[in-house]
């Protein structure tokens, strides 16, 4: 798109005429095993645009019209992400297991799949968008999708990121931080925890937010101090919200991509960011994780954790991002061997120290 609309004289230099010319050039489909819908252990052959091809070229017809710096090229200081017990400096899934009744959930899930592929359903009634979304409510907790279903007993991904994010307090309710206006030891100790959650955002019935922040002070983390992006309605709500991150009044902030994946100021004490549902697209993974690793944090390292559901929708659409991401990856960056779904034991995050 980009290139029809910049340098359409190149294409049609390179007589590519249409999307599918353009594809046999420069992509490369490949067909591989991936889970379905049904999650589980449910597979299937699916095609991907999974790479590109004749690079050196593509990157000459691009770069005639575009300049293009990576943070790399301009050597942008960042934090180092904790290293995980593989050695590896990314973020650490954190995988909790489905309970008995989320998995008939997803079972049901796969059979409407099913019937919407053999067009046994008129899209009116049920469809794959209706399906997906289904699925990622269900994983973050099944009463997104059934409002009467009262308590849930299972350990689920919000006890589970409430486990994880106690430790975390504990371990680093003390820690000291300079003031940035004046580089003297602040007052008020404790690190910041920053949580990303899409679905389940604040209403007057049940939701993710309120349950999160609910769990979180019966671990002992002090409920005062547990904020939700969503209070700030202006700029001056938000500018007195994230003052109060980076002064410790504030310990968790919870909020969505749109609320806060970009344009925001609060890394200065923030030691751990929670993925608790899977966004659609790349940038919706890279902004939000940018807000920790940055320049200005205090911390010389810091953690990042995606809490999954084994066998859900979430390793379907967890791998479906990670897919996209590995598309427009530069070759030397890419990884080998990448895997379709990297949601493998649970493991607690250790603190960064």
């Amino acid at each position: 798109m980009v290139q029809r609309y910049l340098g359409p004289e190149l294409l049609e230099r390179a007589e590519i005429h249409d999307f599918d010319s353009w594809a046999a050039i420069f992509g490369q489909v490949v067909s591989e095993m991936e889970l379905s819908v049904a999650g589980r252990d449910s597979f299937k052959m699916k095609e991907r645009f999974a790479k590109f091809q004749n690079v050196p070229e593509l990157l000459k017809m691009f770069r005639s019209f575009a300049d293009v710096k990576t943070a790399e090229d301009l050597k942008l200081p960042a934090r180092e992400l904790v290293e995980r017990e593989d050695g590896e400096r990314l973020p650490r899934m954190v995988s909790v297991e489905a309970s008995a009744q989320l998995q008939d959930y997803i079972a049901e899930i796969g059979r409407r799949a099913e019937a919407i592929q053999a067009r046994l359903v008129p899209p009116t009634e049920d469809n794959m968008l209706k399906v997906s979304s289904d699925g990622r409510k269900a994983a973050l907790d099944l009463r997104l999708v059934d409002p009467e279903l009262g308590s849930v007993m299972a350990e689920t991904k919000i006890s589970a990121a409430a486990d994880l994010m106690a430790r975390v307090y504990e371990d680093h309710r003390n820690d000291v931080f300079l003031d940035p206006s004046t580089g003297e030891e602040h007052p008020t100790r404790g690190a910041l925890q920053i949580v990303f959650c899409d679905l389940g955002t604040p209403a007057a019935t049940w939701n993710v937010y309120d349950e999160l922040k609910l769990q979180l002070a019966g671990r002992g983390v002090p409920v005062e101090k547990i904020r939700f992006m969503h209070e700030a309605r202006n700029d001056a709500e938000k500018g007195r919200l994230f003052s109060a991150t980076r002064t410790g009044e504030v310990t968790v902030l919870i909020g969505s991509t749109q609320e806060m994946g970009v344009g925001i100021n609060i890394q200065a004490r923030a030691v751990h960011l929670v993925d608790l549902d899977a966004p659609w697209r790349p940038a919706d993974v890279a902004q939000p994780h940018g807000r920790i690793n940055r320049q200005g944090n205090q911390h010389p390292e810091v953690a990042i954790s995606q809490v999954v559901i084994k066998g859900s929708f979430d390793d379907l659409h967890v791998a479906d991002v990670e897919a996209e991401v590995e598309v427009h990856r530069p070759d030397h960056a890419r990884a080998p061997g990448r895997a379709r779904s990297r949601t493998s034991g649970t493991t607690p995050c250790p603190s960064p120290r």
